[in-house]
């Protein structure tokens, strides 16, 4: 199996808004690696976290798209591993902005300081 056949499986596993849009999904995917701008954490029982975003036009605004831990892998700290990875990679980001209604049940984004996410147990 290849390395997106992989990732696809593991986000229509654990994140069941992408059920039947595997099509959908490979295609943001692969984009999202051309761009560096998805991030995938293995252990040695396979995938343990994907997460992408989009960057905005200024550069200090990550938005994230995605964000999926496998559920023996959460609240042990590897969200804010991801979060310090994302900033090597673009360190003008002030601002962490989560787009899905699993974080707000209302449809609203989250929009947080990267320093306050940082402080919170992720």
């Amino acid at each position: 199996m290849g390395d997106i056949d992989e990732i696809i499986d593991f986000i229509v596993k654990y994140y069941p808004f992408y059920k039947n849009q595997e099509s959908e999904v490979r295609y943001a995917i692969s984009l999202h690696l051309k761009y560096k701008t998805c991030m995938v954490v293995r252990d040695e029982k396979g995938i343990v976290s994907v997460v992408r975003w989009n960057i905005s036009p200024d550069g200090e605004t990550a938005h994230l798209l995605d964000w999926i831990i496998r559920p023996d892998c959460r609240n042990q700290g590897l969200g804010r591993r991801m979060l310090l990875e994302l900033l090597k990679g673009f360190p003008n980001v002030k601002k962490i902005k989560f787009e899905r209604e699993v974080i707000r049940p209302n449809g609203e984004s989250t929009i947080w300081s990267v320093e306050e996410i940082l402080e919170r147990k992720i």
